[in-house]
């Protein structure tokens, strides 16, 4: 898998090279370079691909999964426009399954859909595809197959092109919009109209008091917090049930116990490349909660952060993190965990644990990380831990 960060809004152009050769039926990893179609708007992104070959009689499948598109900026969406493919180095797109089918054995064509969608026929439109500062999209791709009908007995090359289109929306000042984006109140005016202090919040003095003191600020409400705060208080937000987004700039280095506890509405949350501490209970009970993006400077989540977030499917916990409080994501629904880590961090007793849902996987970069992962930490009737390190 390649990664591609800081790219320009356009065509970014995946390239899958394959090098078939006679094999026996076993998956292998492809090469697969990541190029750039740059334009002028930048963006700061990350796109990532998992691509697999598997040798079958007569073929090789080249199987695409899970094309993700994560926003790294703490202002600013992406729009994902589309994805087009061409296939390159002599090799043409069959047009229809029931084409490749008929093809001869050596024919140097590929079948390349996705559901009904072929490829062939043009540009696949993405609908509802913008990504908000810290979130990772995906472009589920697990029903593109290329199937190469090709004479394997000598090696060959074939390359197919994906183009995925992206544009720079409108950047977000600091401040608070409504749920269609529109600012319903800058930064200036949150300070200065209604003498909010996200720094030394107390339970009488919090963002609590705003919301119920301004009932055009009480539902759908999105907060950019200002690059000027380096922290968040305790309890700074908790019980703002209207809160549903929140970016936390880059200047921020702490985030207080209970600061956003109880925010039911809250479904999305950026933590900025600064933050090194999220607080016990910090987000414990917004059940409402799907997206988290951890900034890549947290070495601490406290016991209890994330617990009863019922919404949360899925987290990338990244290698900074040296430590995981007890019960840290207790009682969640998360499916797939990601640890970044070479080295294990420090665990505390049920930090991932569940008693009930759905199955977890649970992944790691190498067997030692894993290894330490024991059943202290997750409930073995609702998790598994992947041996799969190349993730």
């Amino acid at each position: 898998m390649k990664t591609l960060s800081n790219i320009r809004a356009g065509g970014l152009l995946i390239v899958l090279s394959l090098f078939l050769s006679m094999m026996p039926t076993a998956a292998f990893a492809a090469d697969v370079p990541v190029l750039l179609s740059a334009s002028e708007s930048s963006v700061d992104v990350t796109v990532s691909e998992n691509i697999t070959l598997t040798s079958q009689a007569g073929s090789v499948d080249l199987i695409v999964s899970d094309l993700t598109v994560k926003n790294n900026a703490s202002i600013g969406s992406v729009e994902v426009t589309g994805i087009s493919a061409a296939a390159e180095n002599g090799w043409s797109l069959a047009p229809s399954d029931s084409e490749f089918e008929s093809m001869q054995a050596n024919a140097k064509k590929l079948y390349l859909g996705y559901g009904s969608h072929d490829f062939s026929a043009g540009e696949l439109s993405v609908s509802d595809m913008d990504i908000v500062p810290g979130q990772t999209e995906t472009i589920s791709l697990s029903a593109k197959t290329g199937i190469v009908t090709a004479d394997i007995s000598s090696q060959k090359v074939a390359t197919v092109v994906l183009t995925v289109g992206l544009k720079a929306l409108e950047e977000k000042e600091a401040g608070l919009y409504d749920a269609n984006g529109v600012m319903l109140a800058s930064w200036d005016e949150l300070v200065n109209t209604y003498e909010f202090d996200i720094e030394n919040t107390t339970n009488e003095n919090s963002f609590r008091t705003i919301l119920s003191n301004n009932s055009s600020l009480s539902i759908g409400v999105e907060l950019v917090i200002s690059d000027s705060v380096n922290s968040i208080g305790e309890c700074a937000f908790i019980g703002c049930t209207g809160l549903t987004s929140v970016t936390i700039g880059d200047s921020v280095n702490s985030i207080g116990e209970y600061a956003f506890n109880n925010c039911t509405g809250l479904t999305s949350i950026t933590i900025g490349d600064s933050a090194n501490s999220i607080g016990e209970w910090a987000f414990q009970n917004c059940t409402g909660l799907t997206s988290v993006t951890i900034g890549d400077s947290v070495n601490s989540i406290g016991a209890a952060a994330f617990a009863n977030c019922t919404g949360l499917t899925s987290v990338t916990i990244p290698d900074s993190v040296t430590s995981i409080g007890a019960s840290a994501f207790l009682l969640t629904e998360l499916t797939s965990v990601y640890f970044e880590h070479t080295t294990a961090p420090t665990f505390g007793t049920k930090c991932f644990y569940t008693s009930d849902g759905d199955m977890c996987t649970f992944y790691f970069k190498n067997s030692t990380v894993g290894n330490a992962f024991t059943t202290d930490y997750y409930n073995e009737s609702y998790g598994t831990k992947s041996t799969n390190y190349n993730w």
